[in-house]
């Protein structure tokens, strides 16, 4: 009979994709504060942001736990806080990619975690192309968190949203 060997293999097929799936989920992660997360964008400014920032990605973000739930605040309309659902949904093809600090567990302590919320906190419902949303760079410098990498992403994010920063 054709097909008759593979007849037992309905159930096992699902348990190997529930492992599988299960082994990807503990490989990732789980995001927390200060991570920063990137994608491309739908919008019509992709190219000239891709090309000035030497990146596939187009539009990032700074991630916040509320309620133990990932947001992503971000500047697009307004400077604002959007579920990371909804932010990856207006991604080309839903795709991101999430980066950490590799002194993550040392420079983004309490005191730090707690300093880049007041500063989002400040720049929350200005409006996205305002000349001062590069200053967000402030509170990531190396002489406020002590990582240039931080304060370089920082750049990166307000030159993308055409307000160059010095830092």
């Amino acid at each position: 009979m054709v097909g008759s060997r593979c007849d037992g293999a309905g159930p096992w097929i699902g348990i190997v994709l529930v492992a599988l799936a299960a082994v990807a989920a503990a490989a990732e992660p789980p995001l927390r504060d200060g991570d920063i997360v990137f994608q491309t964008s739908r919008s019509s400014q992709i190219v000239a942001i891709q090309q000035a920032t030497r990146s596939p990605y187009s539009h990032m973000g700074v991630v916040f736990l509320r309620d133990g739930a990932p947001v992503v605040f971000e500047a697009v309309a307004t400077v604002r806080y959007t579920p990371l659902g909804a932010w990856t949904a207006r991604g080309e093809r839903r795709r991101w990619v999430a980066r950490r600090l590799r002194d993550a567990d040392t420079v983004l302590d309490a005191a730090a975690v707690e300093r880049l919320r007041r500063v989002a906190r400040g720049f929350e419902g200005r409006p996205y192309d305002s000349p001062s949303i590069g200053q967000i760079a402030a509170c990531t410098a190396p002489s406020s968190c002590g990582s240039s990498t931080t304060a370089r992403s920082a750049s990166v994010w307000a030159r993308s949203r055409g307000s160059v920063t010095s830092i």
